[in-house]
């Protein structure tokens, strides 16, 4: 994506309007031992988190229903979804999905 979309001038210019935040959910490094944890999640089954890739991975099946890679979320600073998550797509797809998004923001 970072190369082959995010490089396309019409995507990279509405990017701009955006804060973009990568969430890695294969990263296998082991986190500090202070910042590993189990976690209950909604369904009230335990999660051990023990690697940045086991904490977005649980963030991100909690927020967003999903355990994929890559996915794209737009959130407003509320924390609110303006649109759909993403999951891969072409330049103009992908693009048309960020002014969707942006579009959204600026109704409010």
């Amino acid at each position: 994506m970072e190369e082959n979309v995010w490089s396309k001038e019409e995507v990279n210019a509405i990017m701009k309007e955006y804060i973009v935040i990568s969430l890695y959910v294969d990263d296998k490094k082991l986190l500090p031992a202070a910042e590993r944890f189990t976690y209950k999640n909604k369904q009230g089954l335990s999660i051990n988190i023990r690697t940045v890739g086991d904490k977005w991975s649980a963030f991100e099946t909690e927020n967003f229903k999903n355990n994929a890679q890559p996915l794209y979320a737009i959130l407003n600073t509320d924390e609110k979804l303006l649109t759909y998550p993403s999951a891969v797509a072409g330049p103009g797809e992908y693009k048309d999905w960020l002014q969707c998004g942006l579009d959204a923001f600026n109704k409010k």
